[in-house]
């Protein structure tokens, strides 16, 4: 119930307001960062903002607030976090910041979350 609120009012800002995706708060933490970072309790509203993020602010998955880091980071935080999310930010990420992936850490933590498939098809090969 409360999902569905929080879902509808992501749909409504989007409609009315979409450059609210690139508006940070005083913590410089974009909607996407804020997302991700309950996406546990609100998985449905993280893919959204994800999604939305993707459409009017691609530039958000470059971005990391101090003391924070990329979403593609944030998505990889909770072993336990909805696969298709995961799997989604990595693909956006790919398409919009794809120089995130020269982190050989990152790459390694990546195949350990099962989205392996989804750096060899970006052309990133092995975790070195």
């Amino acid at each position: 119930e409360h999902e569905a609120a929080a879902l509808r009012v992501v749909e409504l800002t989007a409609q009315h307001c979409p450059g609210a995706f690139a508006r940070t708060d005083e913590d410089g933490w974009l909607p996407i960062h804020t997302a991700l970072r309950f996406q546990l309790s609100h998985p449905a509203v993280a893919l959204a903002v994800v999604e939305l993020t993707g459409q009017h602010y691609a530039k958000g998955f470059r971005r990391a607030p101090l003391g924070a880091s990329l979403p593609l980071r944030l998505a990889l935080q909770h072993h336990t976090a909805d696969a298709t999310l995961r799997r989604r930010v990595v693909e956006l990420t790919v398409v919009h910041h794809p120089a995130a992936f020269v982190d050989a850490y990152l790459r390694k933590s990546l195949r350990q979350a099962g989205v392996g498939d989804l750096l060899d098809a970006a052309g990133w090969h092995g975790e070195g």
